[in-house]
């Protein structure tokens, strides 16, 4: 749980403190927009909140949304995913709570591990959904996320 919590923390101020790239594309809500540096052949797809990036072999995927949180801490919101994965035919593995504001939801979709970090940042929260098995160019998708204001 505490790499967990550490590697969810790095996310998070990577995201918050921003960083200088170029060749970003901009997705999000008018008021809550962000940038990610979407690499040579993946798909990115923008939708309500975020975008969704595909590999080019479709075997990895990463999901990132910002949306209103109402009152739910993040470990709420991650039950309430939760939920409504299920109804995709989703297997809720496990729920770890770091504090109020970050959870990790960990998910089996058709035998696939997918990993969900959540973290409230005042009246939003942020989901960062990985699937696949190509971590390394998600993670650096996820080091490159820069705030769009």
């Amino acid at each position: 749980m505490k790499c967990a919590s550490f590697v969810l923390t790095i996310l998070c101020l990577f995201l918050l403190t921003g960083q200088a790239h170029a060749d970003f594309q901009t997705f999000g809500s008018a008021d809550a927009k962000f940038k990610v540096d979407v690499p040579q052949g993946w798909k990115a797809t923008p939708n309500d909140g975020g975008t969704q990036l595909t590999a080019p072999d479709g075997a990895s995927s990463l999901s990132i949304q910002i949306q209103p949180r109402g009152d739910k801490t993040a470990k709420q919101l991650a039950e309430l995913i939760g939920e409504q994965m299920k109804n995709s035919g989703a297997k809720v593995v496990n729920i770890e709570e770091e504090n109020k504001d970050q959870a990790i939801l960990y998910l089996e979709v058709e035998g696939t591990r997918v990993a969900t970090m959540i973290h409230v940042n005042g009246d939003k929260f942020m989901a960062i959904t990985m699937a696949g098995n190509d971590s390394e160019t998600m993670k650096k998708i996820i080091n490159g996320l820069d705030d769009a204001k």
